[in-house]
């Protein structure tokens, strides 16, 4: 499924880090800008975090002063139902689905 906003999940990064090895930034249709600017952030909040210091928010400021298409944290944090306005209806038969079907189930070790 394609969507129509931007992922953005810098404001949940301690909450993902302990459970991922790495992070992946898209940016094949971004501009270099975009892409230094998006990398400068996540891994200035990663650090921070790991490192247990003060975050810049000024660094993390980055990724909302770029210009972007709206953002969303995506399936990650909110269930299929909570999908971007006029996408919906790209998700078929939700029907079956009970709450919280659409979050992580699994952690991975």
């Amino acid at each position: 499924m394609m969507s129509s906003k931007d992922l953005c999940s810098i404001e949940r990064l301690a909450e993902i880090l302990p459970y991922v090895d790495g992070l992946k930034i898209e940016g094949r249709s971004k501009s270099e800008y975009y892409v230094g600017s998006t990398v400068t952030a996540y891994r200035h909040v990663r650090d921070a975090i790991i490192d247990e210091k003060p975050i810049d928010e000024a660094l993390k400021q980055l990724v909302y002063d770029m210009p972007h298409r709206p953002y969303w944290d995506g399936f990650l944090f909110n269930s299929i139902r909570s999908a971007p306005d006029g996408e919906e209806n790209n998700l078929g038969d939700e029907s079956y689905l009970e709450d919280g079907d659409a979050g992580v189930t699994k952690t991975i070790s």
